[in-house]
């Protein structure tokens, strides 16, 4: 049975609580010029190993979990017809990472209003998080966007009984897996979450919609339960040891203290109201399934980046006009004051990534052009994030795994190490000592340091420290 237009206004809070007041279209043109910052130093930063593969497998298909990425990548470079800047590598991410500011605005207005789902944007927008994966050639901003679009659709055709948009939404959510896997982590709670719901709450599964819900559960559990067991069985076996405390660490990092705090408090306040139940049913759904995932492989916090906007959903929920509980959280002022504390951390934030920080980005350009200005013939060079090298050191290259300009610095190929030192060759090593905590402790690490710090010459220096990590490059060639 589908509900009409004024029942679905109604349920859940007043019809004017969907509207966009002056004060929502004002917040909400401030939260789409701060997403204008994507674009602000696009160019400037090296590219990191990641972005060498973006392009260099989009140019050589390789077989991909991730295939809507790569073809929209390789669309993009073969419309430039040249070989490609970093801004050119960046804009397509830069632009989905600007659309995902309405995105998140159009899915959370089901969920907490249109007020609290303007603030949420701007929190969005104001993200350095989501300003770095923005600002890099990768398909995180793609698949999140996808998401965005796919649950405001699907949450739109649960309010108001409509099956066919309900397919729409839950669709579109599905192709963002093809951006990449990790959006599938926003599939079981934006399906299970309605057909949880008491019976009378606005976003509730019923009738013919409730039976294609079912449906698409039954396919997600069995279709895409095989194609997620593929996806990790494969990423176990490429992806590093499995490291929970990782996955926690780094997600607590990047999302911060204060909106971790407020979404906590946003999640307790949701327990007692149906729409924004949604937004943290996705959440522990999401949470759940990578943090089992983590115990089988390393996990990083950009695969649960794509759960990014439900935690600013859950940390405006307390200002939610939606509720259905008629009492009131916070005051305007307390309100107001909310809004400042959320936001002003992630600004700062985001002002240091595009100064200080060097967009987090360690300095491989300028490393690896040191070495192109000053090696001779026949010299040997070995580099951590050496596809990176090839980019800058064989200009015109395409295919940046297979190298020619250098040779990889890793736990793997420790032994030309040896050889180049036992042979007296002139060696370069651009070296990232961030990198150098994956290798084993098995004693090659200790006595690569020692090569380094005896045997070699320090030529170039590019410190980078960003919080408790270090990023910075360093360059030394041993004569």
């Amino acid at each position: 049975m589908e509900r009409s237009e004024t029942e679905a206004g109604s349920i859940g809070g007043p019809a004017s609580a969907h509207r966009a007041d002056a004060g929502t279209r004002l917040v909400l043109a401030i939260a789409l010029a701060v997403g204008l910052l994507r674009f602000v130093r696009l160019g400037e930063w090296g590219l990191w190993i990641d972005e060498a593969f973006t392009f260099a497998d989009a140019v050589h298909p390789r077989d991909a979990t991730n295939p809507l990425g790569y073809r929209l990548w390789a669309e993009w470079l073969a419309a430039l017809g040249h070989h490609p800047n970093e801004l050119e590598l960046r804009l397509p991410a830069a632009v989905f990472g600007w659309l995902c500011v309405p995105a998140l605005f159009f899915a959370a207005r089901p969920l907490v209003g249109a007020r609290a789902g303007s603030v949420a944007a701007l929190l969005l927008a104001a993200s350095s998080w989501h300003l770095y994966w923005s600002q890099c050639a990768r398909f995180y901003t793609l698949a999140m966007l996808l998401t965005l679009v796919g649950a405001g659709l699907a949450l739109r055709g649960f309010e108001r009984g409509r099956a066919l948009l309900v397919l729409l939404g839950l669709g579109v959510a599905t192709v963002a897996s093809t951006a990449h896997p990790s959006a599938a982590l926003v599939l079981p709670g934006l399906v299970a979450a309605p057909l949880l719901a008491r019976r009378g709450s606005p976003l509730r599964a019923e009738g013919t919609v409730r039976k294609v819900t079912l449906a698409a559960l039954v396919a997600a559990l069995g279709v895409g339960g095989w194609w997620a067991l593929g996806v990790l069985d494969t990423w176990s076996r490429v992806k590093g040891r499995p490291n929970t405390a990782h996955l926690v660490l780094s997600s607590g990092f990047y999302l911060t203290p204060a909106i971790a705090v407020a979404a906590l408090f946003g999640a307790f306040t949701a327990l007692s109201d149906a729409r924004a139940r949604i937004a943290l049913l996705i959440s522990v759904f999401g949470w759940g399934a990578a943090l089992v995932a983590s115990t089988q492989m390393r996990t990083s916090a950009q695969y649960v980046f794509v759960l990014l906007p439900w935690a600013f959903v859950l940390a405006v929920a307390p200002l939610s006009t939606l509720r259905e509980s008629r009492e009131r959280l916070l005051g305007p002022a307390a309100k107001i004051a909310w809004v400042l504390v959320l936001v002003a951390p992630l600004l700062v934030a985001s002002f240091l990534y595009l100064t200080v920080r060097n967009g987090e980005r360690p300095a491989w350009r300028e490393a690896f052009g040191v070495v192109a200005e000053q090696r001779r013939a026949g010299d040997l060079v070995m580099g951590m994030a050496a596809p990176v090298g090839q980019y800058y050191m064989a200009p015109g290259s395409t295919d940046l795994r297979a190298l020619g300009a250098l040779d990889y610095l890793n736990q793997y190929t420790y032994d030309g190490v040896l050889d180049a030192v036992h042979a007296g060759r002139r060696t370069w090593f651009v070296v990232q000592h961030e990198r150098l905590s994956d290798w084993p402790n098995d004693g090659r690490r200790d006595e690569l340091l020692r090569i380094l710090r005896e045997d070699c010459r320090l030529v170039a220096d590019f410190p980078l420290q960003v919080e408790s990590r270090d990023l910075g490059v360093q360059v030394f060639v041993r004569e």
